[in-house]
């Protein structure tokens, strides 16, 4: 009968890291060595830094422009819709499709189904038959860009419709996922 040891487990690597720092630290103007007991003191010099720190700190926040987005990468931009009658007329449409990256005919053919309702191409504008608020619109857009723009896998909008064949896929240029949509 053979007896059969198990490997030896590795060894355990310390988390305690050793630094090594010059000899000298007064020639580089900032710190003084306490040669009683062989350490830096460093207590003057963080209190002086922190409080220039804060200030120049301070200083650059003021200068910096108010934010006026969310913070996120790939926002959908505000519609600006008017009424005109029956007639609902999206002034910004062509600023909408462009900042989604998407092919204008292809979203006016999306909202136009979901509207249940005809629409046209005029210029940067978007013309559709009938009264609808600016809320529905916006909802929509939401959910185009989640359906045609946003990668289901990473969440980016680095994204492209590909056509082959009757099938449409949403190739994601961020993580190289390619996954099938329904056409619209």
């Amino acid at each position: 009968m053979w007896l059969v040891s198990r490997p030896p487990k590795p060894p355990q690597l310390s988390r305690i890291a050793t630094l090594t720092f010059p000899n000298n630290f007064a020639e580089f103007g900032w710190a003084k060595r306490n040669h009683e007991i062989g350490r830096f003191e460093f207590s003057s010099w963080k209190i002086t830094l922190s409080t220039e720190y804060a200030k120049l700190l301070d200083r650059a926040y003021s200068a910096l422009p108010k934010t006026t987005g969310t913070g996120e990468r790939f926002e959908i931009p505000k519609v600006v819709g008017i009424r005109m009658g029956r007639r609902t007329i999206i002034q910004n449409f062509g600023d909408v499709a462009s900042r989604m990256n998407r092919d204008p005919h292809h979203l006016l053919k999306f909202l136009s189904r979901e509207l249940a309702t005809a629409a046209s191409l005029d210029g940067g504008r978007a013309i559709f038959q009938g009264r609808f608020d600016v809320q529905t619109v916006t909802r929509l857009l939401d959910i185009y860009a989640q359906r045609f723009v946003i990668c289901p896998i990473c969440k980016r909008p680095d994204t492209k419709v590909e056509k082959e064949g009757r099938l449409l896929f949403l190739r994601c240029e961020a993580c190289g996922a390619r996954s099938s949509i329904l056409p619209t």
